[in-house]
């Protein structure tokens, strides 16, 4: 055996070329390559990418085959940042090529750094990069290369590829996007990439883990495995607390809203299959978003803030297009919506232009199968909603608290979701709703509704638009149920009640309107039968309050406002009322304890009524039937008045049938007072009275009668009026009222009520003056009608006379009769009766009355053997001497004294009945008379019929009344003692 030692020479060539070798390989692999390769590579990027680039040492093993490259930077010709790493670890294992395996067991980036930028929508780090990397490559490489690539993918892989362990540490992109109007910069640092056991070999799984941190303390997580050949993926992704600031940056200048704030937190496991179609499978889904703060552009209050969305246990199929969540809770959000004064809601503003896509009908190419959506529980928690109408003048406000909750939410067809809703409103009140829903493939609804104690002040600035009225107080309950479906759009069953109405007059600062309760009970609505149904309506404590100030103006008109401008909704108001067949049904209306309150100040004194506990029922109606609607209704009218309305009426057409009698009773006349005053200028002091009302109206022909009984009337003192009319009011009340101190009147009205000029109320009051007035202007007359006289019979308002005397003539004792039995029934009357007589006539009679008178006297004392003629004559010749007339009676005898026709010269003959006339008419016309004769006459008369009326004893003496002389003429040898009335 040979020593080493003579061994050694043999083989020391060998050895040394071993040695050579060994060392050359040592530094080319230690030296030259690492330079070769680093002088290539910058070369190869400055020319072909045109990128500056520097490299601070590449070190490569050519024993383990190690190669580390340190502290590389990238940058283009501008000097911007295009790549870098603090190092780069590559543990080779080229052994494997005999197997055909490109394995790398190792490869380690440290710090790693990537800037992306994109300058345009076709221009970008990559794009430029590329088209650098084509301008600087020969055609005919480029086109080899392309049909290298086209065999590459036509043939098997010749290697496969492994990489035993990947480590990306602590590494930063920078993306950078000008695009968008606001440049979106941002910067995800640190990420952290782990992948094990990678390799294209079939069936080979490799795992991974990423961790990548975001913006605002967010952080990305992905772990799990992955299987290249066929491409297969699951693991889990975990985004913690992922600011939405960072998407919303970008995408700001396409969006119609602004998010301050918001977080994200989502996790779930996925499955992904590449094999032949695209599979994917994603469970254990969560989702978790917070803290959002959503607001319309330059708007300072936010649209919708707070709160937490949160779901679980979801699970995604895709191509099926399966979405199902276990539960959606929604917590604590805030949101507000409101109406501008155009009346565009701000919600549809900000989201309309995202929601115009596809909506001409047409399927879009492509599209992906239908969502089927599967939420077994949603739930809505402490959700604030504030709502603001702008379009009153007075913006109307409402805010609420809804929770909710919905269970088997779906989208597929027939699925019904049962859900309950509740709602307590700030204003007052509590809102609940539960039932079915049901949106596929048509909506329907079935809910049950219980509204309790809500308050309706929020209508307040509607309410404001049309008048002065202010909202103090309501409420109002209902317990019903909505039915939504194919066969009925909608259907209301249910009962509501109104509660503690106030309205106030906000003009006199009154109330104006109260209800205590207004019970609509089993109301039935239906839209499909075109039916609206009401068992009865109960209305208790009803208040109003009715004002007519000095102007004669209505408190509700001065209370309406100009209404806004509604064509559009008048027009289609007016459409909708052309409708027919719609039914309505209401079983009855009951009051209960109704009260009011009128005030008319247009009036010289203020007149107050009050009109309380009305009580009564309105009978059932409905459009289907002619049945006219019966009113029964009773009340009190101030302290001790009662008020019953009694009728008929057809609502369908009030014209063509209806039947109204109002019945007021012991009515206190003093309170009437202001109308008297305003109509008559006298107040009333005492007095009771009772009004029936009847009013028939059949096609439109009204028959009305007004009976007024009134006791116990008492005028009170004169008050200055200037509508008052000119009437005895005395002597009216005296005539009117009989011998029971009661007056009675029937004023008949009739008119058609279609005639624009009819109207009731000047009607009703024109009847009551001209009659009054056709009283009092002939009041005998009124009189004669209480005995039954007509307007043909002779008047009873006066009696006649012969000149001079003061007998009565049996034709005027029965006209004194018939007064005398006319007023009788009137003991409030008493008659005025004058002392009339007439100087010329009365006085020629008292003159004859005085010479006859005489003549007879001294008659007597003649004797009786002469004729009476000449008797006569003397006692005229003695009272003509007496009297000391002219001429003497000598030539007076001459001119009556005459001779006989034919015969001689002998004493004259005198015409002794001529010539005694003679002397008579000149005694008469002598005669003195004087006014106190004249005056007795006058009296005589007078007393006359006061004795003829007090021999009947139906007056009593207090009901005449003489007054004072007067004169006046004859008519046809008769002279007029006409009559007058006055009251006592």
């Amino acid at each position: 055996m040979k020593s080493v030692k003579n061994t050694f020479p043999e083989y020391r060539r060998l050895l040394i070329w071993v040695a050579g070798i060994l060392l050359l390989y040592t530094l080319i692999g230690f030296f030259l390559l690492p330079w070769l390769t680093e002088r290539q590579l910058l070369k190869t990027l400055n020319k072909r990418l045109g990128i500056e680039a520097t490299v601070e040492k590449i070190h490569f093993n050519p024993y383990t085959f190690e190669v580390t490259i340190d502290m590389l930077h990238l940058a283009n010709e501008q000097d911007e940042p295009l790549a870098a790493w603090d190092r780069l670890y590559l543990n080779l294992q080229p052994l494997q090529l005999l197997q055909l395996k490109l394995r790398i067991d190792e490869i380690t980036f440290d710090a790693p750094e990537l800037h992306f930028r994109r300058y345009s929508t076709s221009d970008n780090t990559l794009t430029r990069l590329t088209d650098r990397w084509k301008a600087t490559t020969k055609d005919e490489v480029v086109v080899e290369n392309m049909e290298q690539e086209e065999a590459s993918r036509q043939d098997e892989p010749l290697f496969v590829l492994e990489i035993g362990e990947f480590n990306y540490s602590n590494g930063e992109i920078t993306y950078r996007d000008d695009v968008p109007a606001t440049r979106f910069e941002t910067i995800l640092k640190p990420i952290d990439i782990h992948l094990d056991h990678f390799s294209t070999a079939a069936g080979q799984m490799a795992s991974k883990d990423l961790v990548i941190a975001l913006e605002n303390d967010s952080r990305l997580s992905l772990n799990g495995n992955i299987v290249f050949s066929p491409l297969q993926f699951s693991g889990q992704v975990n985004l913690q607390n992922f600011s939405l600031q960072t998407p919303y940056r970008y995408l700001q200048a396409q969006l119609p809203f602004e998010l301050k704030q918001g977080r994200l937190g989502l996790a779930f496991a996925y499955d992904i299959d590449l094999v032949d179609t695209a599979n994917v499978e994603l469970s254990e889904i969560t989702l978790d978003l917070s803290g959002f703060s959503l607001h319309q552009p330059g708007e300072s209050a936010a649209l919708l803030q707070s709160g937490v969305l949160k779901a679980k246990n979801g699970y995604f199929i895709f191509p099926d297009n399966q979405l199902s969540i276990g539960d959606v809770v929604l917590n604590d959000f805030k949101l507000a919506a409101s109406q501008n004064s155009v009346g565009e809601l701000n919600w549809l503003q900000l989201f309309e232009p995202l929601l115009s896509g596809n909506t001409d009908g047409e399927p879009i190419e492509g599209e992906v199968q239908q969502l089927q959506l599967n939420i077994a529980n949603i739930e809505v928690v402490n959700t604030e909603l504030t709502l603001e109408d702008q379009t009153p003048a007075i913006p109307a406000n409402l805010t609420l608290m809804l929770s909710a909750e919905m269970q088997d939410f779906s989208l597929s067809d027939d699925q019904q979701m049962p859900f309950k809703t509740n709602i307590s409103l700030a204003s007052g009140g509590v809102i609940t709703v539960q039932g079915l829903l049901q949106l596929f493939p048509a909506l329907a609804v079935q809910v049950d509704t219980d509204i309790e104690q809500m308050s309706l002040l929020p209508v307040q600035p509607y309410l404001s638009e049309f008048a002065y009225i202010e909202m103090v107080s309501g409420k109002i309950d209902s317990i019903a149920s909505f039915t939504i479906d194919q066969q009925e759009p909608l259907g209301i069953q249910g009962n509501l009640t109104l509660s503690t109405l106030q309205l106030d007059n906000q003009l006199l600062e009154e109330k104006l309107l109260g209800i205590d309760t207004l019970a609509v009970n089993s109301f039935d609505f239906s839209l499909a039968g075109q039916r609206t149904a009401i068992s009865e309506i109960v209305i208790d404590a009803l208040y109003s309050r009715v004002l007519i100030n000095e102007n004669g103006e209505t408190n509700l008109a001065l209370l309406m406002k100009d209404p806004p401008k509604t064509e559009n909704i008048d027009a289609d108001m007016r459409g909708a009322g052309d409708a027919t067949g719609y039914e309505f049904a209401l079983g009855r209306v009951k009051i209960n304890n109704a009260s009011s309150r009128f005030t008319d100040q247009n009036l010289p004194i203020v007149f107050d009524a009050q009109m309380q506990n009305l009580n009564g029922e309105i009978s059932g109606f409905s459009t289907r039937s002619k049945q006219p609607v019966d009113i029964a209704l009773e009340g009190q009218v101030d302290e001790y008045g009662m008020v019953v309305i009694e009728g008929a009426i057809n609502p369908r057409n009030v014209t063509d049938q209806t039947v109204i009698n109002l019945a007021f009773s012991n009515l206190d006349l003093p309170a009437m007072s202001p109308y008297t005053v305003k109509f008559a200028g006298r107040r009333i002091a005492e007095g009771k009275g009772d009004i029936d009302l009847s009013y028939e109206i059949v096609e439109s022909e009204l028959t009305a009668s007004n009976n007024i009984v009134i006791r116990d009337i008492r005028l009170g003192e004169r008050v200055e009026s200037p509508d008052a009319m000119d009437l005895p009011l005395d002597l009216t009340v005296g005539l009117l009222k009989n011998s029971d101190g009661v007056i009675e009147l029937n004023i008949p009205v009739s008119g058609n009520v279609n005639d624009p000029q009819f109207a009731m109320g000047p009607v009703i009051r024109g009847a009551i003056g001209n009659a009054l007035k056709n009283i009092v202007t002939a009041p005998f007359r009124f009189l004669g009608s209480l005995i039954g006289l007509g307007n043909d019979d002779e008047a009873i308002d006066e009696i006649r006379f012969r000149a001079g005397r003061a007998d009565l003539a049996p034709p005027e004792q029965e006209k004194l009769h018939k007064l005398v039995e006319a007023l009788s029934q009137r003991p409030q009357l008493t008659l005025q009766i004058p002392a009339p007589f007439d100087e010329a006539a009365d006085g020629q009679r008292l003159r004859v009355t005085a010479v006859e008178t005489r003549i007879e006297s001294r008659l007597d004392d003649t004797e009786s053997t002469q004729q009476r003629d000449e008797k006569r004559q003397q006692v005229l010749e003695d009272l003509y001497r007496q009297a000391g007339l002219s001429p003497d009676l000598q030539t007076l005898q001459q001119e009556f004294s005459a001779s006989a026709e034919g015969e001689e010269q002998t004493e004259p003959q005198r015409d002794m009945l001529a010539y005694n006339a003679a002397l008579k008419e000149r005694l008469i016309e002598a005669e003195p008379v004087t006014v106190d004769q004249l005056q007795s006459l006058a009296e005589q008369r007078q007393q006359t019929v006061v004795a003829f009326i007090k021999q009947s004893a139906e007056l009593n003496d207090d009901q005449l009344q003489t007054t004072d002389n007067f004169s006046t003429k004859v008519d046809d040898g008769w002279l007029s003692m006409k009559f007058d009335l006055d009251t006592l």
